[in-house]
């Protein structure tokens, strides 16, 4: 349920970059100056401010890939390009646990659920056994899957019964419409 060690790495290798090429170009925060920086803040809410800025102002993908400041090949080039394809909610449910996946439901319309895999830390381990949870969170395609981006806000709601039951009404309804996402960008099928 999580990527590969390797596949870990090679995510923040080229994620952290970008987000700092982000920060200096968008000048979001003055507090995140280096690549340590954003190692040392990934919880901290100006890193999701930079994070934030990156996904209003995707030209900036398109700059860095230009650019090519770290001298990442065209494969490394490739992933980051990709992630123009994201997907953004503030109404991500993590709302259950699979084998292969976290499923992640996008309560905005139209409601989706993504099957999404971890970074270096499995998801039960991050968010615990006690779901569902309502999180902020950006999507992204990795490598023909799907990931978080490790920057996340957990809402400390609690739900009681008539919303667990909406949910769970939620995910037959988006599961039955359009399946588990397990790529992005999602291409809706013809009728």
């Amino acid at each position: 349920m999580k990527l590969s060690e390797k596949d870990a790495e090679l995510f923040f290798m080229l994620y952290q970059p970008l987000l700092l090429y982000t920060n200096k170009k968008l000048k979001v925060t003055r507090r995140i100056k280096s690549i340590a920086d954003i190692r040392k803040a990934s919880l901290d809410p100006e890193t999701g401010a930079v994070r934030d800025a990156l996904y209003k102002h995707t030209e900036v993908i398109d700059e860095f890939i230009s650019e090519n400041p770290w001298d990442f090949s065209d494969e490394e080039l490739h992933i980051v390009e990709d992630w123009k394809n994201f997907v953004a909610s503030d109404y991500f449910l993590l709302y259950s646990y699979k084998k292969e996946h976290a499923l992640f439901i996008d309560l905005s319309p139209p409601t989706k659920v993504y099957g999404v895999l971890a970074l270096h830390k499995p998801f039960k381990t991050l968010f615990g056994s006690n779901l569902p949870i309502m999180l902020r969170a950006v999507l992204l395609p990795f490598k023909g899957k799907i990931v978080y981006d490790g920057i996340t806000v957990k809402y400390p709601f609690t739900f009681g019964p008539g919303m667990l039951e909406m949910f769970d009404v939620a995910y037959s309804e988006a599961e039955e419409k359009y399946g588990i996402i397990t790529k992005l960008p999602f291409i809706e099928k013809e009728a």
